[in-house]
């Protein structure tokens, strides 16, 4: 769940973005995986999914490695878009954690919040609409 105050609108980058709602200082947590309020599914779920529902997990979810799970936020930390300059990076925790992720540097109010998805295996290249 998001740990700071956010909005979601147009992004010049793709879709919906993410955007600060406050200054965030280099360092705050800004997103923390929740299972008990955000959404989790096994391999095994997935390939049960209605390919409506598999679409929804490929366009706004991720495979986590450490909770052997598809990943998906249940706020508007889905519409965090893809940047090689990302201002925020996932810091793992213990084994069989999911990581926070946490601004890598200062963040003003009002900019996009941005993640390089490679750092979880994602090819930006292949995002759709």
């Amino acid at each position: 769940m998001l740990k700071v105050k956010t909005v979601t609108r147009a992004s010049e980058i793709h879709g919906i973005g993410l955007f600060a709602d406050q200054d965030i200082a280099k360092g705050t947590v800004v997103w923390v995986f929740e299972s008990d309020l955000d959404i989790s599914v096994s391999k095994e779920g997935y390939e049960s999914l209605p390919e409506v529902q598999k679409h929804f997990f490929d366009h706004y979810g991720y495979w986590s490695d450490q909770l052997d799970l598809y990943i998906c936020a249940a706020d508007g930390w889905r519409y965090t878009n893809h940047s090689e300059k990302a201002n925020v990076v996932t810091v793992n925790l213990a084994t069989g954690c999911e990581g926070q992720d946490v601004a890598i540097r200062d963040i003003k109010k009002g900019e996009e919040l941005l993640f390089d998805y490679r750092s979880f295996g994602e090819d930006p290249t292949k995002v759709d609409g």
